[in-house]
């Protein structure tokens, strides 16, 4: 999940191939790849994926989560103070929130200049 501020922008589910040889369900390593809408997850795991970047002190983040198949608990694996926004799948949606959460900086900014 991107954390932008302190809002969740755009999701992206990995999940393995079936016929995968690996654990991993990294794209690069053959995973597929699905935007989520933030809105289709409960609150609290968008909560805990903001809470998880502010506990970094990080404005923009990654934030990494799994959850486990036989209880249903979601953990959060890594919080990247670094997403990938401009590599990979999905570019132009990462690029397009990361532009609306620096012109809602400016905007900010420019409002309290004056």
């Amino acid at each position: 999940m991107n954390v932008f501020g302190s809002k969740v922008t755009v999701i992206l589910k990995r999940t393995r191939t079936p016929i995968a040889k690996t654990h991993l369900n990294n794209i690069a390593a053959g995973g597929r790849g699905e935007l989520i809408d933030p809105s289709s997850l409960p609150e609290r795991l968008i909560d805990d994926a903001v809470a998880a970047a502010v506990a970094e002190g990080l404005q923009v983040a990654g934030v990494d989560m799994i959850v486990d198949s036989e209880t249903g608990k979601w953990y959060v694996m890594e919080v990247n103070g670094s997403p990938a926004l401009a590599v990979g799948i999905f570019t132009e949606e990462h690029m397009q929130a990361y532009t609306e959460y620096l012109e809602q900086l400016l905007d900010r900014a420019k409002t309290s200049l004056k």
